[in-house]
C-alpha cells in the first residue's frame, strides 16, 4: 500500500452530507488507464459538474469490468466477465472464430465497489442478501448475490460484492419519468402489477426471521427485468440496494411502517401525481387533489373510459399512507396501513385487473418499457463485443 498514490477528493454522502476520503489505484496503471479512456461513459461522468466521480479503487483479479453502470451513496456499480470467460472469448476472436456475445449474457454480473471507508456497510449489505440467497423461494423479487469479496483479516469489512446482473433493465424511476415527460398516464394494469410484485418482495424480507426492513424503497432502487415475466406481457420487479436494510425484531417498530409509506409513495408516483390514471389510450388526466370531487367528475372521462369504485379506492388508501406528499420526509406516524393490510386488501382486484389486461395497455407497456430495455441490451452487449476486440 505504501507504493501507491492516494488523492484527495470530496465525496458526497448524501443530500447535503460531504465527507473527504482517500482513494487508493490497485493493479496495473497502464491497463487502468488504458480502460478508462476507452469508457465513453466514464469520461462523460467525470465531466459532469453535478456529480461526485470515483477512480476504480478495486477490481477483483478474476473479474473484467466493461461498462459503467452507476452510483449511489454507498458505492459505483459496474458490468462485469469473468476473466477466465473473458479471455476465452477473446483468444477465440482473435484466432477468428465466432463467439456468441449473447450467450456470454448470463454470465455478465454487477459489481458494487464502495466508496473508501464504507466497506463495513457493503458487508452489511452482504449479510442481508446472502440472509434472501438462503431462502429457495424464487419469487422473493429481491436481488440475489453471487460472490462476496472479503477484505483480507477482517470478515466484517468487504472490498466488493458481484450480484446477478440484470442486463438492459430500467428502473422504476426510469418508467416513471419515461411516462411523465410525455404527459401520458401510466396504465392502471401496470401500477396493479408493481403492486403485487413489490409486495411480494417487502412482505417476504418482513416475515424473515429475523424481519429486514429495506429503509430505502426509492424508485431508481426498483428494477424492472423485461426478460423474466411470470405474467406474460409485463416485466418482473426486482428491489435492489439493501445498503440501507436493518434487521428488526419488533413488528411494531415503526421501521415496517417507513417501508409501507415509501412503497405507497413509489405506487403514488408510478400512477403520476396528482393524477388519477385511465386505462384508456388517449385519456384525460383528473385532478385527484381533491378525491371526493374526483369521484364525481371520473364519469366524464373519454369514450371508453372508467374507474372502478375499487380503483378509486385504492388511489385513496395510496394517499393517506403517505400524509404530505410535498415533504420528502416519511413520517410513519402519518401512516395508517402496513403493506400486509394493503396487500390482503387490494389482492384479488389487482389480480384481477392484471389478468384482464387489454391489449392496447400491453402495447402502451412494450412500447414504452420493454423497448428500451432491448435497446439497452443492445448497449451492453456491444460494449462486451467491444471490450472483447478491443
Amino acid at each position: 500500500m505504501s507504493n501507491m498514490q492516494h488523492s484527495i477528493i470530496p465525496v458526497t454522502a448524501g443530500p447535503g452530507r460531504t465527507q473527504t476520503a482517500s482513494h487508493s489505484r490497485t493493479g496495473n496503471p497502464q491497463k487502468e488507464m488504458k480502460w478508462y479512456r476507452n469508457c465513453k461513459e466514464f469520461r462523460q461522468f467525470a465531466k459532469d459538474p453535478g456529480t461526485s466521480w470515483f477512480p476504480l479503487t478495486y477490481m477483483p483479479s478474476s473479474l473484467v469490468p466493461f461498462q459503467f453502470v452507476g452510483c449511489g451513496e454507498f458505492g459505483t456499480v459496474f458490468f462485469c466477465l469473468p476473466k477466465f470467460q473473458f479471455n476465452v472469448s477473446r483468444e477465440q476472436l482473435a484466432n477468428g472464430k465466432s463467439v456468441n456475445i449473447t450467450g456470454l449474457k448470463k454470465a455478465i454480473v454487477a459489481l458494487k465497489v464502495p466508496y473508501p471507508g464504507l466497506e463495513a456497510d457493503l458487508a452489511e449489505e452482504v449479510s442481508m442478501l446472502a440472509a434472501i440467497k438462503k431462502d429457495p423461494n424464487d419469487d422473493h423479487h429481491c436481488q440475489t448475490i453471487r460472490q462476496n469479496f472479503r477484505v483480507p483479516d477482517d470478515p466484517k469489512c468487504s472490498r466488493a460484492m458481484a450480484t446477478n446482473a440484470i442486463v438492459g433493465a430500467m428502473s422504476l424511476g426510469d418508467v416513471v419519468r419515461s411516462f411523465g415527460q410525455s404527459n401520458a398516464i401510466a396504465p392502471e394494469e401496470l401500477v396493479w402489477h408493481v403492486f403485487l410484485q413489490l409486495s411480494d418482495a417487502l412482505l417476504f424480507l418482513h416475515r424473515n426471521k429475523p424481519a429486514i426492513v429495506h429503509r430505502d424503497l426509492m424508485p431508481d432502487n426498483i428494477l424492472v427485468d423485461c426478460f423474466k415475466q411470470d405474467i406474460a406481457g409485463f416485466p418482473n420487479i426486482v428491489l435492489i440496494d439493501f445498503g440501507c436494510a436493518e434487521y428488526e425484531n419488533n413488528l411494531f417498530n415503526g421501521e415496517f411502517l417507513a417501508d409501507a409509506e415509501y412503497f405507497c409513495r413509489l405506487l403514488h408516483s408510478l400512477r403520476g401525481r396528482n393524477k388519477s390514471m385511465c386505462p384508456a389510450e388517449e385519456a384525460i388526466i383528473h385532478n385527484s387533489q381533491d378525491f371526493g370531487k374526483m369521484r364525481q367528475i371520473s364519469g366524464h372521462c373519454n369514450e371508453g373510459c372508467y374507474h372502478t369504485e375499487e380503483w378509486l379506492d385504492f388511489v385513496e388508501a395510496l394517499h393517506d399512507n403517505v400524509g404530505d406528499l410535498a415533504d420528502q420526509q416519511v413520517d410513519a406516524e402519518y401512516v395508517k396501513y402496513d403493506v400486509e393490510q394493503l396487500r390482503t386488501r387490494f389482492e384479488k382486484m389487482a389480480l384481477f385487473n392484471r389478468r384482464s389486461a387489454p391489449r392496447n395497455v400491453l402495447r402502451v407497456i412494450k412500447e414504452r418499457i420493454f423497448a428500451v430495455a432491448f435497446q439497452r441490451e443492445g448497449k451492453t452487449m456491444q460494449l462486451l463485443k467491444k471490450a472483447l476486440e478491443s
